[in-house]
């Protein structure tokens, strides 16, 4: 054992100096390939904040507990640090920036086409990152220019995940490199193919890709065989010949890093455990289970040794050294027998750097000297302001990144003057002239919400003034690069975050858009296009727009404008009417619904309970049209069958615990949410075996009768939401939620059964009795 991990360390150490990066740098995530969190630096004795660089806190990009837990590799700021500088990616900026570990001040910024979400690798004077548009990117670390970037799906679609427009196939596996060559796997649905690629780190030319393991006939939770496999996110790590790939929810899968087979992957074995947080060395590797407790399995075979341990560990170079609210010290082959204990808060973050271990707390950063044959010992702390969330340490300092968004570099020297940078904002400044145009168009369109495109950006002002008297989110689309990145400069630097207003730089008629998501486009000058393209513009922007009276408004001069309208009312796309034409503007609409869709208004699709739905438009092969953007956390428990969510006319509605609420079914976008005091599920749609608590797997309680034997509570239909309500039947206004009417029960009868038949409301009284024996 003791072989091969100091033959490990040698194979390390030639691997840092090869690469460009020295023993004193920090130049991947958790510092190494395998994710170790061990330096063998050697740190002042004392160390002393230096400066302090306050961002806003990060938003992690699952929104439910559970997913906060499995999936936390947004969660903080996750720097790397080689030389005098630090580099980070930015989720909600889609940028990556190098910062001065001296001063605390920005050196240079890049800017993706999604956001920059997995943790950034330094290799050989190179910046790599994965980002959602679905590339890996290689940029040069002196001055952020791009060298080459390499797409991972099969195609530039895009689609609306998470609440923004990004790849069909993000790239949330974060690339890990060694012996120049770059680990990184797109696409998080193996129903869309999944993508794992060994890569020439110095110039992206492929050396493997691996596209098959989406679709292994493999057993899965609850021992059922499907096609399927693993779904990556998380940040990649390498052992040996071993590339581990967190599965998100799941225990990783293990390749083989030279030919990129697949060595196991055991969804189904350990069911219920995993996550995105993976690391290794020597004989095993270390996987999140739940709440940061871990895991330990070996390498060669992927079998668990160890029973639950505690938080994230340090793996050191004989011994594994476990954060929480103490740190316990154990062998990995002996992992049941706790060799010492301190009681040290490291529940945010834990680090080894030569002859000490740094834990970050609740406002707090410990240095723990660890000694030999002897218990370690606390050295000294630090308050800070703020829970530690990440520690990393490199060339005399160590940086801490608390969870509101601050960095903080702590060196040797000690300074009365402790520097405190807080990003400028520019003032939103909107001329009178950019205002009335913007009032004037969106009092038109009546569009102030949901997702919009904006074709040709020639007047930024006008722009600016929709996205700020708007709730709109907003992507931005011109086909010259060197505006494209002056106007995201621009517009971080006022504050807007790229899930307000995001730029793409791109061409209406080549850009493959996500359907039905825009309720609001606008082109500002179709006059640029020549007339053969602009039938194709209207095409592309039609299929992107949203049916039920999204909207297209188009600017330009008479003549375009004039041959757009000659091809807008002959045209036989799908609902496209003409609603106003002037000199200088056209304003077109998407009325009514996809020609072959239909709605689905009660439990069993219509009052006729026929389970059957008339929707021609639903045909394999389906694929991903959005996903997130809204919580699960209003929706009842699985288990328990509650009432299945009804659509109609493009609004799907779905109940909770003690709400009804309308999301969109073309984005997802939460539409209105009703609370109730109470809607009688208890005992019916959820019970006593329910807990609050999406950490145990008792949150999704236990099996019972539910809708199977009680049926449904509400029904829809193109006006109104109709809820039973003990002895009344309450109607909502179906745009808003709001109650309209109360229909009463005759004779105080409970309202058990409800059903809409053409002008009439049916209605059922009080419940059948099921016999209890």
């Amino acid at each position: 054992m003791k072989y091969l991990l100091f033959k490990g360390l040698s194979v390390l150490a030639f691997v840092l100096l090869a690469s460009g990066v020295t023993a004193n740098d920090w130049p991947m995530w958790r510092f190494d390939a395998g994710r170790t969190a061990s330096s063998s630096e050697e740190l002042p004795a004392n160390m002393h904040l230096q400066w302090t660089r306050q961002y806003n806190p990060r938003e992690m990009v699952w929104d439910d507990p559970l997913n906060h837990d499995l999936m936390q590799y947004d969660k903080v700021f996750e720097p790397i640090a080689v030389g005098d500088v630090l580099y980070v990616g930015f989720n909600d900026q889609d940028k990556v920036v190098a910062i001065s570990s001296t001063t605390g001040k920005e050196l240079w910024s890049f800017y993706a086409d999604g956001p920059v979400r997995l943790p950034l690798t330094y290799y050989n004077n190179n910046i790599y990152f994965t980002s959602d548009d679905g590339y890996l990117y290689c940029l040069s670390a002196a001055n952020g220019k791009l060298k080459w970037k390499f797409r991972g799906g099969p195609a530039d679609r895009k689609m609306l995940g998470n609440k923004r427009l990004i790849s069909t196939w993000p790239a949330r596996a974060g690339v890990v490199i060694d012996d120049n060559t770059a680990y990184f796997a797109a696409s998080i649905w193996p129903s869309m193919g999944t993508f794992v690629y060994a890569l020439n780190a110095s110039n992206g030319a492929l050396i493997w890709k691996n596209d098959g393991t989406s679709s292994d006939y493999i057993k899965q939770p609850h021992h059922a065989y499907s096609f399927a496999g693993i779904a990556p996110q998380g940040t990649m790590a390498l052992n040996k010949d071993y590339l581990f790939i967190p599965g998100g929810r799941s225990v990783p899968g293990c390749f083989d890093r030279k030919t990129g087979e697949i060595n196991y992957y055991y969804i189904n074995k350990y069911n219920k455990s995993g996550g995105a947080f993976v690391c290794t060395r020597g004989d095993y590797f270390v996987n999140h289970h739940r709440d940061r407790k871990t895991y330990i399995y070996q390498c060669e075979d992927g079998k668990r040794v160890s029973p639950i341990m505690e938080e994230y560990p340090v793996l050191g170079e004989e011994m594994y050294y476990f954060a929480g609210t103490s740190i316990t010290a154990r062998k990995p082959e002996k992992p049941k027998k706790v060799l010492w204990s301190i009681p040290v808060d490291a529940s945010g973050d834990l680090i080894q750097a030569g002859s000490r271990l740094y834990a970050g707390g609740e406002n707090k950063l410990t240095a723990i000297q660890l000694n030999k044959n002897n218990k370690p010992t606390v050295v000294w702390e630090q308050e800070v302001n703020g829970t530690i969330g990440r520690l990393i340490a490199a060339n005399g300092r160590i940086f801490a990144v608390t969870q509101d968004g601050k960095i903080m570099a702590f060196g040797a020297a000690s300074s009365k003057r402790k520097v405190e940078i807080h990003p400028r904002k520019k003032r939103v400044k909107i001329s009178k002239s950019a205002d009335k145009a913007a009032t004037n168009l969106l009092s038109s369109v009546k569009k102030e919400a949901g997702y919009a495109l904006y074709i040709g950006i020639d007047n930024p002002k006008l722009l600016t003034a929709i996205a700020q008297k708007t709730e709109l989110s907003i992507i931005a689309i011109d086909p010259d690069a060197s505006k494209i990145d002056m106007l995201r400069k621009k517009f971080d630097a006022m504050g807007f975050k790229a899930g307000k207003v995001a730029f793409l730089q791109d061409t209406p008629e080549n850009i493959d858009l996500a359907p039905y998501f825009s309720s609001l486009t606008i082109i500002e000058n179709i006059s640029k296009f020549n007339k053969e393209v602009i039938s194709e513009v209207l095409k592309k922007v039609h299929a992107a727009t949203h049916p039920f009276g999204g909207k297209i408004w188009i600017g330009g001069k008479e003549a375009e404008l004039a041959h757009l309208l000659d091809i807008a009312k002959t045209s036989d796309l799908d609902g496209l009417r003409v609603m106003s034409s002037s000199a200088n503007n056209i304003l077109l609409s998407r009325e009514g619904a996809p020609k072959g869709s239909a709605n689905w208004t009660h439990q069993y699709g219509s009052i006729a309970n026929t389970i059957k739905s008339d929707d021609e438009l639903v045909k394999l092969p389906l694929g991903v049209l959005w996903f997130g953007g809204n919580s699960n956390m209003d929706v009842l428990p699985r288990h328990a069958h509650g009432p299945s969510e009804q659509i109609v006319d493009g609004k799907l509605i779905i109940q909770g615990l003690r709400s009804i609420s309308a999301r969109d079914v073309y984005t997802g976008r939460v539409l209105w949410k009703k609370e109730f005091e109470t809607l009688g599920n208890f005992g019916v749609y959820y019970n006593e075996s329910y807990v609050d608590d999406p950490l145990t797997p008792n949150y999704n309680q236990e099996h019972i009768p539910g809708a199977n034997s009680r049926g449904t509570n509400f029904i829809v239909t193109p006006d109104f939401v109709y809820v039973a309500q003990g002895i009344s039947c309450h109607v909502l206004d179906i745009e808003t939620g709001e109650l309209v009417k109360t229909i009463w029960m005759p004779n105080s009868a409970r309202c058990a059964y409800i059903g809409i038949s053409g002008e009439h409301l049916i209605t059922g009284a009080n419940f059948t009795k099921f016999s209890t024996s």
